[in-house]
């Protein structure tokens, strides 16, 4: 685990994309046009001996003619001819590399263990870092660096991403450029034969671009590098995970095994792992979104009963079943809160109960009225503000309203401006003011349930384990004669009943 020589990848001056081609199927081809059309600022520099120009830039015959040391470099070239180009790279003063060339996966095991061999004497990383084989690639928004084999580009962000599926990487792109989200930095690890989850956290966690980081996980080689990275990463800023759970162990964990040679780990023993790292796992991949997008706000929400005020009765009873059904409590309004309310409203126009149901052509005075005396009600953890459209209804007006109601409020507030239309206006409205906005009660719910349970697992990150008692002596003559034994045997676990074995002399 070590951020040595990590900012040569993440942060370059200069790159240079080995094996670049002009077939527009080919890696080097894709990706040299990738970075040409991000505007990456820095001197980008093609290895070709097939072409005299790439992607418009003229090309060099081989790494010692390249006329300026490359920070990152970009191999594309085939993973049984990785090794000598790192050779030229070191020899030149490269400090970090990609590795996006074919033959990874079509390799035995006992071939991807000798090449993995291979590449990592020539690198002697940390002294060169590398990101795959088998990796789709990064990008860093900020720099306007696209070095990957990804379809598209995304703006700049303060969100990561950090993936060890290329199909997920992919996905999440999509799903990020319809949504208007941006990032900080995407990256696909790839095999992870140097850089790893840990490494990558370590490197983030404090990174002043970074608000919050997403992983998603399917299996994890350095356990316990990557607790410690978590649980430093979780202190400074929000971590959030994906894991396909049962299903990657049971249907796809013998072809995982032979594709990467990890330990399979029950989906249970990740979840609590997870958990203890102060880490929020989510169940896809707009809870991960929606759970990021509440997380990187500075409010917090110290438990799970929510106020909802909205202008539709079935919008608001599917927000409360939603919550309900995620653990949730609808909190109980004060009789102050009741009164104060009727005053404002009239007894007869509101439902005097949670949910708050105000009229459904409620203003925006009106609602931040509402909404500043359910600020004042102390028996809620937070409050979700939903609006249903009506015809002639002034959605911004509203949203604008309740925006400028809240600019000093500390406490958590989400929206959901149902919709489309003059709905996604709003919803812009409060993306701009950094106010929590969903599209969906179903959403909005979700991310509230989420930022409590985030909460929980923070309070487990500072947690102190039980001291041993005092009257607790270890027999630890037996426990070695046990575990020679094992190894005797050659054996490097014990069964079940050695572990549970006492020595006759234990009470």
């Amino acid at each position: 685990m070590s951020v040595i020589n990590l900012e040569y990848l993440f942060k370059p001056k200069s790159v240079a994309v080995i094996g670049a081609t002009n077939d527009p199927q080919n890696a080097g081809n894709i990706v040299m046009r990738n970075i040409m059309a991000g505007g990456f600022m820095g001197p980008v520099m093609p290895v070709s001996n097939a072409a005299e120009a790439i992607a418009g830039v003229l090309t060099y015959s081989s790494v010692k003619h390249l006329p300026k040391v490359p920070d990152l470099a970009v191999i594309c070239s085939p993973l049984d001819e990785v090794p000598e180009i790192i050779h030229s790279l070191k020899a030149r003063g490269t400090r970090g590399a990609v590795l996006m060339g074919a033959g990874f996966a079509s390799m035995t095991p006992e071939e991807r263990l000798d090449i993995k061999s291979t590449i990592l004497k020539v690198a002697n990383t940390p002294d060169i870092r590398l990101i795959g084989p088998k990796s789709l690639g990064f990008m860093v928004p900020s720099l306007n660096l696209n070095a990957s084999l990804a379809h598209a580009f995304v703006k700049p962000g303060k969100v990561a991403f950090i993936s060890q599926s290329d199909s997920l990487f992919a996905t999440v792109l999509d799903w990020a450029i319809a949504k208007g989200i941006g990032f900080s930095h995407m990256v696909a690890l790839g095999s992870r034969i140097d850089v790893t989850f840990a490494d990558i956290l370590d490197y983030l966690g404090s990174d002043p671009l970074t608000r919050s980081i997403m992983l998603y996980v399917e299996s994890i080689k350095d356990a316990r590098e990557f607790m410690s990275a978590a649980r430093a990463a979780s202190r400074n800023k929000p971590v959030l995970v994906i894991r396909p759970g049962q299903a990657l162990d049971t249907v796809l964990g013998d072809r995982k095994l032979r594709e990467t040679g990890d330990h399979q780990l029950m989906d249970a023993v990740y979840d609590v792992a997870f958990r203890r790292a102060g880490m929020l796992r989510v169940e896809n991949i707009d809870g991960l979104f929606d759970a990021a997008q509440t997380l990187s706000t500075p409010k917090r929400v110290y438990g799970k009963k929510l106020a909802i005020l909205t202008n539709g009765t079935s919008a608001g009873i599917l927000a409360a079943d939603r919550l309900l059904a995620g653990g949730g409590s609808m909190a109980q309004l004060a009789d102050e809160t009741i009164s104060a309310i009727d005053n404002l409203l009239g007894e007869e126009n509101w439902s005097r109960s949670n949910p708050v149901d105000i009229p459904f052509n409620a203003n925006g005075k009106q609602y931040s009225g509402v909404v500043k005396l359910l600020l004042k009600d102390k028996s809620s953890n937070g409050i979700l503000v939903m609006h249903v459209p009506w015809t002639s209804q002034p959605d911004v007006e509203v949203a604008e309203a309740l925006r400028d109601s809240l600019k000093r409020v500390k406490r958590m507030v989400l929206t959901a401006w149902l919709g489309s239309g003059a709905a996604e206006y709003s919803r812009e409205v409060f993306r701009k003011a950094n106010i929590p906005t969903y599209d969906t009660p179903t959403h909005a719910v979700r991310a509230f349930l989420y930022m409590a349970e985030y909460l929980q697992n923070q309070e487990l990150l500072i947690e102190t384990p039980d001291s041993l008692p005092t009257d607790f002596f270890p027999h630890t003559t037996s426990a070695r004669s046990i575990v020679q034994e094992a190894l005797d045997d050659g054996r490097t676990s014990l069964t079940e009943p050695e572990g549970l074995r006492k020595n006759q002399n234990c009470p």
